[in-house]
């Protein structure tokens, strides 16, 4: 991360895509995981 910021410009991008994709991959699993709290919640009520 530090290494981006010292080469300027040039790296942010290339940062900027990789935490779009993981922001994608972080919500996608917090989808899944909720979606399975729910499905346990029901069957256990």
């Amino acid at each position: 991360m530090a290494d981006a910021f010292s080469r300027g410009t040039h790296g942010l991008p290339l940062t900027f895509i990789a935490f779009k994709d993981y922001m994608t991959i972080v919500v996608r699993i917090l989808v899944v995981a909720l979606y399975t709290i729910a499905i346990l919640g029901l069957r256990l009520w």
